[in-house]
């Protein structure tokens, strides 16, 4: 149970930082204040951190089997946190524009979610508790 609040902790404070990156390198002055900014800012910090949510709910649904495993999995999530980062904010000279930034999301999608799947066993219970 521990294991769990650990794990499902990492990955918001994790999807809130990565959203707050992509908002940060994010110029809203063209649109008028009152009208789209706010909700193009929320559709921004949505976008980053739904490879989040799906992991999470993943992980909410299975157990922990070893304190092993779930070190490898938050590893996992900090270093593909890490690497989304450095591209949304162009590391390396890496600039990604329009829709070519869905590939981070995607990737780190797949990427939580497959390492969940395989390191954290099924829970026994029904609904995940």
């Amino acid at each position: 149970m521990r294991r769990r609040t650990i794990l499902l902790t990492t990955h918001v404070v994790l999807g809130l930082l990565s959203g707050l990156v992509l908002m940060s390198h994010e110029d809203f002055r063209r649109f008028p204040y009152w009208t789209q900014a706010g909700i193009s800012a929320l559709v921004r910090h949505l976008f980053a951190s739904w490879p989040y949510v799906v992991s999470g709910v993943v992980c909410y649904r299975r157990d922990g089997s070893t304190l092993l495993n779930v070190v490898i999995l938050e590893v996992i999530l900090v270093s593909g946190t890490g690497l989304g980062i450095l591209v949304y904010v162009g590391a390396g000279g890496l600039f990604l524009e329009g829709f070519q930034i869905l590939w981070v999301p995607f990737g780190q999608a797949l990427l939580f979610t497959a390492a969940a799947t395989r390191l954290m066993t099924p829970s026994n219970h029904r609904w995940g508790v």
